[in-house]
Parts: C-alpha cells; sequence; structure tokens
C-alpha cells in the first residue's frame, strides 16, 4: 500500500533574514563570520579587550572572576596571562560601555549588561520549540533560531587569542545543536507537507555540516515530494557534489534513499 501522503500545511512562513541586533546591545556574531557591533561610537577597544567582552557576552550563566578568565584567555598565547592584566582589561572595558554596564567586580567577578549573542538568541528560539508545543509554534521557534546561521560557526576570529573557542570545543557544540535543529523543523514539516519549508531547514543545518546524511537526505526526500523530476534529480546531483567537496563518499543508505524515491508509487 502507498504510504498516505499528508495534506499540505504551511508550518510557518520561510524567515527572509535575520533580525536587527537591538539598538545599543554590545552583541556578538558567531553563527557564521565573527563579529561584534554595538561599541560607543567614540570608543576603539583593543583586541584583548574586545575578546574579553567576547567570552563574557558568551558565558552569561555567572559572573567570572580574574582567576577564573586566566585559564581561558591564556589559551593559544605563548604567555600566560596574569590576574592584573585581566582586570586592566576589564577596567578598559568598564571605560568604554559605562560602569553601569560593567559593574566593579570587586570578589564577585565581572559580567557584562546589555549585551547578547546570536548564539544565545539561538538557543532560547530553540527552548521555545519543545516536544510540548504545537507544530506551528515549534516550527515558527525553530526557523527564526536557523535563520540566524549565516556561515561555519566563529568563522573569521581574530588570529591572536579566542584559544578558548577550541579548548571549551564550542565550534563543535554550536554546529551539533544547529543540525539537529534543521532535522527537527525538517522533519516536522516533511509530515506536514510543506515541502518548500522542509528543504529550506536541511539548507540551513549544511550550512555547518555539508554531509549530513540525515540532512541530505531530508533534502532528497523534500525534493522527491514535490513530483517534479528535475528538482529531484538537481536535489542529488547538489548532494553529489558536496560529499565530492567534503572527499568523502556517498552513503550507502543516502544511495539507497535515492533509489527508493526514484521508484513509481
Amino acid at each position: 500500500m502507498a504510504p498516505t501522503v499528508p495534506p499540505w500545511v504551511e508550518l510557518t512562513a520561510i524567515p527572509t533574514g535575520p533580525p536587527a541586533p537591538p539598538p545599543g546591545q554590545l552583541f556578538v556574531g558567531v553563527l557564521g563570520p565573527f563579529h561584534m557591533t554595538g561599541w560607543p561610537d567614540d570608543q576603539v577597544p583593543s583586541a584583548s579587550v574586545v575578546e574579553l567582552a567576547t567570552y563574557l557576552v558568551l558565558h552569561p550563566d555567572r559572573p567570572r572572576t580574574a582567576e577564573d578568565l586566566r585559564d581561558p584567555l591564556s589559551a593559544g598565547k605563548t604567555k600566560a596571562l596574569t590576574a592584573d592584566t585581566i582586570r586592566t582589561y576589564a577596567n578598559s572595558l568598564r571605560r568604554c560601555l559605562g560602569a553601569e554596564r560593567v559593574p566593579d567586580a570587586a570578589r564577585h567577578g565581572y559580567t557584562v549588561t546589555g549585551a547578547g549573542s546570536d548564539w544565545q538568541h539561538f538557543v532560547e528560539l530553540r527552548d521555545q520549540a519543545g516536544d510540548d508545543a504545537e507544530p506551528a509554534v515549534a516550527a515558527q521557534a525553530l526557523a527564526a533560531a536557523l535563520v540566524l546561521v549565516r556561515g561555519q560557526p566563529f568563522s573569521g576570529l581574530p588570529k591572536a587569542g579566542y584559544g578558548w573557542v577550541a579548548t571549551e570545543l564550542l565550534i563543535s557544540e554550536v554546529a551539533i545543536a544547529v543540525t539537529a535543529t534543521a532535522q527537527r523543523l525538517a522533519d516536522l514539516a516533511l509530515t506536514a507537507g510543506d515541502w518548500a519549508l522542509a528543504a529550506w531547514a536541511a539548507e540551513r543545518g549544511l550550512i555547518v555540516d555539508s554531509v549530513s546524511e540525515d540532512l541530505n537526505a531530508a533534502t532528497l526526500r523534500a525534493a522527491a515530494a514535490t513530483g517534479k523530476a528535475d528538482r529531484a534529480a538537481q536535489a542529488w546531483r547538489d548532494i553529489a557534489r558536496r560529499y565530492t567537496a567534503a572527499n568523502e563518499d556517498l552513503p550507502r543508505g543516502l544511495v539507497e534513499v535515492n533509489t527508493q524515491l526514484k521508484q513509481p508509487r
């Protein structure tokens, strides 16, 4: 018996682009080429101060003392930083942003208020799409998260510093989260028959992992479901090119999915 094709339902509109960072907010972008916006126009912080600010913004869970910051901010550097050096950077950061946004740490640790990141926003949106969320509600939150992805996570970092990105395995953490989110949305969309959304979701995840077997399979299923043979054939060619570019063989499972989808129904 042929599988039942669900009725077509547009779960959510495909976002056209990520929202602009809130005005006046120090904002760190790591879901693609690294960037930071929101510095006061009359301030030009040093590279070390920018790195400190980046670390604090990406670790908002608790204040960090100068001692807490020594190891991460020394990672990848030829000479370990001292706590006094980090305090000097923090004082410079406070002068740039104002004492109300970088309170004097004393013994409690440093924080930056009025700041955010695309990664933090991504996680908040992803978490809104809990297992008990209605499909349309979950799809809207997941799509809003995925549109934040601009390229390979943490690409284009300054050459000096930022060794903590590697030691904390942040690139892998972000990539896993993005691909899982993309797969969840693609699955929701395929179930609803929203082929365009399914293809878009898979494409967002493939930005960070071009040879994800599950996401490439979702791309194939979305293309085949349109009933247009040329679209399915193009999807397969695109997949083959991705694996060739990565110098990897096409997985047997993906070949089997393509073969099954080409069978008459």
